[in-house]
């Protein structure tokens, strides 16, 4: 894959900030300014920088793992600077040894992937790979009018559910019975091509502290977790999320609208605003291609 060069120079700029950004948060927290350092952690490093560093258009030259591993970061940096905002309220960054433990609930090769079930109540969407693409096999909801399938909104959900992490580990006395995971009706099913299938099933909801959390349980070592709605919602979005869109080069593009209002305010109202300016800037961009057009025409 060509990687061009003025791209790398602003890829490395963008990677020479961010090392800033990491001393200059070190450099808060050694202060005890926890609201600082989250700020910086979300602005500099978090999931509001995809946008504003233009990485939805780098991110098409880069190999799939490299797009993954960037994506990991900054949601990684997004959860930190939930965190430090906690300790900005309590005082304190004190954590109890279990919320060290990697909190990653699916073990899959996506790569081998060839069909992704979605259930979600009485709702079923089956999308199966046929040679090198993606297309619908099942759906119990009606597609919306004048919809066009996206292919790769189905890449996009499949590195949603590979990298799927918990916010904490139910307590001990939870089964599964009272967790709502013996008989779970939201799922989402990934089948490889030598026919074995992974589920990562979400169950009743819960509390994690005073945070709305779902209980949920995976492939990874089989222990009940609980993860944020905005994680169960990204992962069961229907078919209308499947939708092809102008910003489908963005890494947001196959975030379910929804699953935005279980993120902490600031960080949503963030996003929401720069996915908004980014639409504007395409509609005025295509506007003056469409007005170029017709020039040439007259001409």
């Amino acid at each position: 894959m060509r990687y061009l060069p003025e791209l790398r120079e602003h890829t490395l700029a963008n990677m020479r900030d961010q090392l800033l950004a990491l001393q200059q948060m070190q450099e808060a927290l050694a202060r005890g300014d926890y609201d600082g350092a989250a700020k910086t952690a979300e602005r500099r490093l978090g999931m509001t920088l995809l946008i504003a560093h233009g990485a939805h258009e780098v991110a098409k030259y880069m190999p799939k793992g490299m797009q993954d591993a960037g994506t990991a970061m900054h949601r990684s940096a997004s959860r930190f600077a939930v965190s430090l905002q906690k300790a900005s309220i309590t005082g304190a960054l004190r954590k109890p040894l279990a919320d060290l433990r990697d909190l990653s609930l699916m073990e899959i090769d996506v790569s081998a992937a060839k069909r992704l079930t979605i259930a979600n109540g009485k709702d079923r969407l089956v999308l199966e790979k046929d040679g090198e693409t993606w297309k619908v096999a099942e759906s119990s909801e009606k597609a919306p009018e004048k919809f066009e399938f996206d292919p790769m909104a189905v890449s996009r959900r499949l590195a949603a559910i590979r990298t799927a992490r918990a916010v904490g580990i139910a307590s001990g006395d939870v089964s599964p019975d009272k967790a709502g995971l013996d008989k779970p009706s939201q799922t989402v099913s990934i089948t490889s091509a030598d026919d074995r299938a992974v589920t990562l099933a979400f169950g009743k909801d819960t509390k994690l502290g005073d945070a709305a959390a779902v209980y949920a349980r995976g492939n990874a070592d089989g222990e009940i977790y609980a993860v944020t709605p905005f994680t169960r919602d990204n992962v069961l979005g229907g078919i209308q999320t499947f939708a092809k869109r102008e910003d489908a080069d963005s890494p947001l593009a196959g975030l379910d609208p929804k699953a935005l209002g279980n993120l902490p305010p600031e960080i949503r109202d963030s996003l929401m605003k720069q996915i908004e300016q980014k639409r504007q800037q395409q509609a005025t961009m295509k506007r003056a291609l469409e007005k170029a057009k017709t020039q040439d025409s007259a001409q």
